[in-house]
């Protein structure tokens, strides 16, 4: 790493660190490390169909497409009882009092009763209402139309992106357990005299690249993992305890 990159890569991780400030309101001036001796397993259930049934039923933005389409559903019966007759229970309590030549008197008048009201023309309003209701509610199903298949598609995407970290980190695996094994015949070549100290030096920025990538490829785990538990709807507080096992305590 030149020192241009070194500077930006410390600058950046300035940055996350105040990123975290900001969404948790406590300063943090560093973070704990991903632990080395973690390993990722399969994830609990391969079957894609498993992560899209999970989805159909905790996703939050389909539940709330589905649920603005009873919304409008239930407008529309409001709306057509427009035309149906309509009973009410009406009490009526009425007090006066009144002064004369022969003296004052009060009046109380009680009455309670049933009104029934027949609805025979609102020139039109009903069906207005009823027809703009129906409209809005063809809107709510197209757009859960589009809000579904945009769902799985990033449902399918981030199960594949899941599955495909857990081999990238196996093939990175194998890559620093072979820059390692290259270092250690460099350096042996070196101490006969049949390798230079350029030889190990380059050796040797092999296996920091490979350790670099497997530990990125880890952390892009994660997020990944993350992001696949949050779009079914299923990431609890729960999840992320379990995760800080996966870093070492400070």
């Amino acid at each position: 790493m030149t020192e241009a990159q070194l500077i930006t890569a410390q600058d950046n991780y300035v940055d996350s660190l105040e990123g975290l400030t900001q969404l948790t309101g406590e300063p943090h001036f560093e973070v704990a490390r991903l632990s080395e001796s973690f390993v990722p397993d399969k994830l609990e259930q391969e079957e894609l169909n498993y992560w899209i049934n999970l989805a159909e039923s905790s996703n939050p933005h389909l539940l709330a497409a589905r649920q603005s389409i009873n919304a409008f559903r239930h407008k529309i019966e409001l709306n057509g009882a427009g035309h149906y007759p309509k009973l009410d229970l009406v009490a009526k309590y009425r007090t006066e009092e009144s002064g004369g030549r022969f003296g004052d008197s009060d009046t109380d008048d009680a009455s309670i009763g049933l009104e029934l009201v027949f609805p025979i023309y609102k020139g039109g309003q009903v069906s207005s209402k009823v027809r703009s209701a129906n409209l809005e509610l063809n809107e709510a199903r197209y757009q859960l139309t589009k809000t579904h298949r945009a769902v799985m598609r990033e449902i399918r995407k981030s199960h594949r992106t899941v599955n495909t970290s857990l081999n990238r980190i196996s093939a990175r695996k194998r890559a620093v357990e072979s820059a390692d094994t290259a270092l250690t015949m460099i350096k042996k070549s070196y101490q006969v005299g049949t390798r230079t100290s350029t030889d190990v030096l380059d050796a040797q920025r092999e296996v920091f690249l490979a350790q670099r990538d497997y530990l990125a490829d880890k952390y892009d785990y994660i997020i990944n993992y993350l992001q696949l538990k949050n779009l079914i709807g299923t990431l609890v507080a729960d999840d992320l305890e379990a995760m800080a096992d996966w870093f070492e305590k400070n």
